[in-house]
């Protein structure tokens, strides 16, 4: 597993450690934040699941060839048991394309099991969703550097 320079103590560590590694076209930080476990799923914006940690790779290794992605997290709401916490998260991302800066509102759902390493993610889905949503402003507590 790759190290990561973050603590990874809490869901919210995880969370905050993943979408970093987004911003920053960081594969082995996001990496870092998935379980050790073969069963983990991460299912992309209209896309087939993804499964194991090779295919995860994989798809996020493709999806920052071009570089970095710019991905603000919104309205993340919380639920968090023992051993499980599942978060539920309006992603505001945008990209360069060929035409120019393309934006787009997804909601993702984030699943966290805690391991005997720390909290890791296991479940990842991204759907589309509403661009009316885009122009409102992350949450003060989600800061991503």
């Amino acid at each position: 597993m790759p190290k990561t320079t973050h603590q990874l103590a809490s869901p919210d560590d995880v969370e905050m450690a993943f979408y970093e590694g987004l911003q920053n076209g960081e594969i082995e930080q996001i990496m870092a934040c998935w379980a050790e476990d073969e069963d983990l799923v991460c299912i992309p914006p209209g896309g087939e699941p993804i499964h194991g940690i090779e295919n995860i790779r994989g798809l996020f290794t493709a999806l920052l060839a071009n570089g970095p992605l710019t991905v603000r997290p919104m309205h993340v709401h919380k639920s968090q048991a023992l051993t499980h916490a599942i978060h539920t998260v309006t992603e505001h991302v945008s990209v360069m394309t060929d035409d120019g800066q393309a934006i787009a509102q997804l909601y993702a759902l984030n699943v966290f099991h805690k391991t005997p390493q720390g909290w890791r993610l296991i479940a990842h889905h991204t759907s589309p969703g509403h661009l009316a949503d885009a122009v409102e402003e992350p949450m003060a507590s989600t800061a991503l550097h």
